[in-house]
């Protein structure tokens, strides 16, 4: 039973992964959702995070530059700002809302604080992981291991796989 459910789940990884390049993200996204999902099914939960996180952002950045008519290079990295000039421009960053934000429309309206997706990559991305400490109950003693990532990970996978096919959406609706 176990093999018949370990292939399954393989068979869905692979199809996602392919779904990925399917989804017309171009070369300077798509294997950065590829990678992190690799990663995390092999969990390697912080190249896992960070990987995906970048494919969210450059994506991002990708279709404002598109949509815009700018060069990338002008395209500002991942913030509160550029999801507010996405949301302008009709791209449904609403798709990039962690499952508990409900207010993350209203809270692109300001540059501080971050929604928490644009907090995530921040903290990660420049090596912060204290909001990731556990604790071992009854003690002080506190730690971090890349396990304590292994929840927001298995989030951004399923982000990912929304975000990328809704994004793949609305390119397809501007051609």
């Amino acid at each position: 039973m176990d093999n018949e459910n370990d292939l399954k789940q393989t068979w869905k990884i692979l199809e996602r992964q392919a779904a990925y390049v399917e989804r017309n993200l171009g070369a300077e996204a798509h294997w950065f959702f590829i990678q992190g999902e690799k990663a995390v099914e092999q969990q390697l939960y912080v190249p896992g995070v960070v990987s995906l996180l970048h494919g969210i952002e450059m994506s991002l950045r990708t279709v404002v530059s598109e949509v815009k008519q700018i060069p990338l290079d002008n395209t500002p990295t991942f913030s509160n700002s550029l999801l507010r000039q996405a949301h302008g421009l009709e791209v449904p960053v609403e798709d990039l809302a962690l499952p508990s934000e409900r207010n993350f429309l209203s809270r692109l309206e300001t540059n501080k604080p971050n929604v928490r997706i644009v907090q995530l990559r921040h903290d990660l991305s420049h090596g912060n992981t204290m909001a990731f400490i556990e604790s071992v109950p009854g003690t002080e003693i506190r730690f971090f291991t890349p396990e304590c990532l292994r929840e927001v990970a298995d989030i951004l996978v399923d982000i990912s796989d929304r975000w990328t096919e809704s994004l793949s959406k609305f390119r397809l609706k501007g051609s």
